[in-house]
């Protein structure tokens, strides 16, 4: 339809996967629910419109298979003429049966070859065919006999002939038989890795299985240093792996190599290959053997193999190289050590020193050792001086210990509270910590220069029995009070309960009293230890009455204009602020007892109404203290 652009129209327009625009055949029937196939070169889209389908096909499809699941199936039409990109093409469908509005060629039908392998070439009466990856190939001719011919490298060429009629279609298969096979090399662990050619092309490492050879005679050779080299001919036949066995002879002498000491470098041909020693294989020949050291000119040897022998070789001393060094120090007098061995005292004139890079120490009692790494040449008097320091007095420690929060004492004199750091004096002392619940460390420490600058001890818990704690119960997890106590300005006695807890002596707690009314009071404080048994905490919180009776009055009037007053009695919660001194005194570890002063303030609206009983005023109470945590 060559004045429809609608596959080629921005928005009806449709790509394949490959990019390109692809062809639109539009189906024309009544029907619905059909299915396209288009094989591997697949169907881009299928759009259902009013009277016909859209089925969008990549360019160069030649068949399509139409199905219906009430009219059966229509498979592998060939279209009669090129499906091109970005064309549109009409085709009629009816009952099942596909017609075009494009009038068929007479006389010709359909030649397709299915081969194998896939890249084979296909040759029809000399035109060579257009083969797909699958290895498919189509052509429409006229009716009459052709020839064809299918080659492929590495296979046999197949030829034949074919009568095309206008009965069905030809369809010829061929599958090409190879000419070539493949090589197996096997060969034991030592022989792995030796490398195999096949007519002087390089196979890879052994053991291996080659890509595929030609059917026929070739050469193989296998190459590995240290080894003869192993050739043999061999012959491949058609579609066929042919497996050898590899071995190699050995062309190598094992030799071992020994220099004057471990510091010494052994290098063979200019390659190292040790330190102090080698052991390995060397094919007969003659080798240039080098043994170099820091500071020493190299010795060499040349090394010949005449055969197969073991050999074992003692490699020649290489020669120092030496300098001249003056060495002076202020104040004079100090050792000096070259490398760590000693060399005397300054002022020094020494003249058999190795060159290169030497660390020089200098020590003299009462001053800072001292090091300097010098850099000495050959051939030139080279100097070296050192100015040496006094020592200093005092050393800065850090100190630590598991757990935190232990007393450092040193020599007897407290120096902090771990982790901390102090000064101390070179020498030896005495290290005291002692922390509450734990046993007392003791450890005599010698403090020098040069030793270590941290410290870090580790504090035994005590068992429960011996536990020393601090009676005050500042840090106690919770405790229970009963208190009896005397009410003013109410006047009498009040019983209360309390239940409370010191939190890093933060202090909270809560009482129930029973006076004229009931009461609850929430305070809240911060302990004050005064030793180890007395804590003070001053407290503030709220405090509230409990169901006090209050009362106000109504006034009526009767007809004849006399007032009646009516009194309406009721109860009520009166809340408050309150203030006191917790004062308590510890007998031991789970008692105590204490005494708490304490005012309590109410609005005046709060008491307006109420019966009597008068809120607020001074309290004074006394009682017990049970403590239920510890420390």
């Amino acid at each position: 339809m060559d004045n429809d652009l609608t596959a080629n129209t921005y928005g009806t327009m449709e790509r394949d996967q490959n990019g390109e625009v692809a062809a639109l055949i539009k189906v024309v029937t009544k029907a619905q629910g059909f299915l396209f196939d288009g094989g591997m070169t697949g169907i881009v889209r299928v759009k259902q419109d009013v009277g016909e389908v859209w089925v969008y096909v990549p360019h160069g499809i030649k068949r399509i298979t139409i199905k219906h699941p009430d009219l059966g199936v229509l498979r592998d039409y060939y279209f009669p003429l090129p499906i091109e990109k970005a064309k549109t093409y009409e085709m009629k469908l009816s009952t099942g049966k596909v017609e075009t509005i494009v009038t068929h060629s007479v006389n010709k039908q359909f030649v397709s070859f299915q081969v194998s392998p896939a890249n084979a070439i296909v040759e029809l009466n000399d035109e060579m065919l257009e083969v797909d990856a699958d290895g498919h190939a189509e052509k429409v001719v006229s009716y009459g006999k052709y020839t064809y011919r299918v080659s492929s490298p590495d296979y046999y060429t197949q030829a034949g002939t074919l009568n095309v009629t206008a009965d069905n279609k030809v369809v010829v298969k061929v599958n090409l038989k190879p000419n070539f096979g493949w090589l197996q090399l096997d060969a034991k662990e030592e022989f792995h890795g030796a490398y195999a050619y096949v007519d002087n092309e390089r196979m890879g490492q052994l053991p291996l299985i080659t890509k595929g050879l030609k059917s026929g005679k070739h050469h193989l050779k296998v190459v590995k240093p240290l080894y003869k080299t192993y050739e043999q001919d061999f012959e491949i036949s058609d579609n066929d792996t042919l497996a050898l066995q590899v071995k190699l002879d050995a062309n190598f002498a094992r030799v071992q190599l020994h220099a004057p000491d471990s510091d010494c470098e052994i290098f063979i041909d200019g390659k190292a290959v040790s330190q102090g020693s080698w052991s390995g294989g060397l094919e007969v020949g003659e080798y240039l053997v080098e043994v170099r050291k820091a500071s020493h000119r190299s010795a060499q040897e040349v090394l010949t193999i005449l055969n197969h022998e073991d050999r074992s070789v003692q490699l020649p001393k290489p020669t120092p190289i030496t300098t001249f060094v003056a060495i002076s120090s202020s104040p004079s007098e100090a050792k000096v050590f070259i490398d760590g061995k000693e060399m005397g005292e300054t002022p020094l004139m020494l003249s058999e020193v190795l060159i290169g890079e030497r660390e020089i120490k200098f020590v003299n009692e009462g001053r800072l050792d001292k090091i300097i790494v010098a850099d000495l040449k050959e051939n030139i008097e080279n100097k070296v001086s050192a100015k040496l320091d006094l020592l200093p007095e005092k050393v800065k420690l850090a100190i630590q210990s598991q757990p935190r929060g232990a007393t450092v004492s040193v020599d007897g004199k407290y120096v902090g509270t771990t982790p901390c750091h102090a000064d101390i004096r070179l020498g030896e002392h005495r290290f005291e910590l002692s922390k509450a619940g734990y046993s007392r460390f003791e450890s005599t420490e010698n403090i020098t220069l040069d030793g270590p600058r941290d410290y870090q001890y580790t504090l035994q818990r005590l068992p429960w029995s011996q536990r020393r704690y601090n009676k005050s119960y500042t840090k106690s997890a919770v405790y229970a009070s009963g208190q009896l106590g005397y009410e003013y300005p109410l006047g009498g006695l009040s019983y209360s309960a309390s239940l409370g807890t010191y939190l890093r002596s933060i202090n909270i707690e809560a009482s129930y009293a029973m006076a004229y009314d009931p009461s609850l009071q929430l305070q809240v404080g911060y302990g004050i230890p005064i030793g180890k048994k007395i804590v003070f905490t001053p407290q503030v919180g709220m405090d509230m009455y409990l169901g006090v009776y209050c009362s106000d009055f109504d006034y009526t009037y009767d007809e004849e204009g006399f007032m009646f007053e009516q009194r309406r009695q009721y109860q009520e919660n009166k809340l408050g602020i309150c203030a006191s001194l917790r004062m308590q005194y510890c007998l031991n570890k789970h008692i105590a007892l204490f005494l708490r002063p304490q005012y309590s303030y109410f609005s005046a609206e709060a008491v307006k109404n109420v019966d009597d009983s008068i809120l607020g005023g001074i309290s004074l109470k006394a009682g017990l203290v049970f403590n239920l945590g510890r420390e």
